[in-house]
């Protein structure tokens, strides 16, 4: 039986990503996140930050970029086999907070409080460090990575952009990983039920 427990565990000690855990830039994915958590994204309305994402992807190589009819944006990173199964990585961009929210930043001590920051602007902000990390380092995994900025995550949105998204690549996929910035340091391997 298939246990990943054991899978999660290999990769944590592989060499390649012990490399990139130490070039980590934590202040740059928090300042990331801020400018991120500026762009207002409430729930079907999330297309200025789907902009902003694509114009990061533009600028990390990404291939095959798109914008699709929900506001998802999708690129993709090229491995040495493409007939592999690809990865998705992707992190929603949508927020719960409605446009005319005050984005104001506050900090205190070691904390940094704002609307949507943690969900998902924080994400988001890590989703684009880990392309960062694969192109400064120029890591060409054995299978393609599709990044996917989705939409439509929080409460009526339904799960429709990652649904999208799924519909989009599902021939291409073998394996998807979701980035969650409150659940930064933590992975779940099984499904979360949730009541829609």
């Amino acid at each position: 039986m298939f246990d990943p427990t054991k899978l999660i565990q290999a990769l944590a000690q592989s060499p390649t990503l012990q490399t990139l855990y130490q070039h980590i830039d934590a202040a740059t994915i928090i300042d990331q996140a801020i400018t991120i958590q500026q762009i207002p994204a409430p729930t079907f309305a999330e297309t200025q930050r789907a902009a902003y994402v694509k114009a990061q992807f533009q600028r990390l190589g990404l291939l095959e970029i798109q914008i699709d009819n929900v506001h998802n944006v999708l690129g993709r990173w090229p491995g040495t086999d493409p007939t592999r199964p690809a990865l998705m990585v992707s992190a929603h961009t949508d927020t719960v907070f409605p446009a005319e929210t005050d984005l104001t930043i506050r900090r205190a001590q070691d904390r940094i409080y704002g609307p949507g920051l943690g969900d998902n602007s924080l994400g988001v902000a890590a989703l684009l460090a880990l392309l960062e990390l694969l192109n400064q380092h120029h890591i060409q995994p054995a299978a393609d990575i599709w990044f996917v900025a989705n939409t439509c995550e929080e409460g009526l949105g339904n799960l429709n952009g990652i649904r999208a998204a799924w519909e989009t690549l599902r021939a291409r996929l073998g394996a998807a990983i979701v980035i969650e910035g409150m659940a930064l340091g933590h992975i779940y391997h099984a499904g979360i039920a949730v009541r829609r």
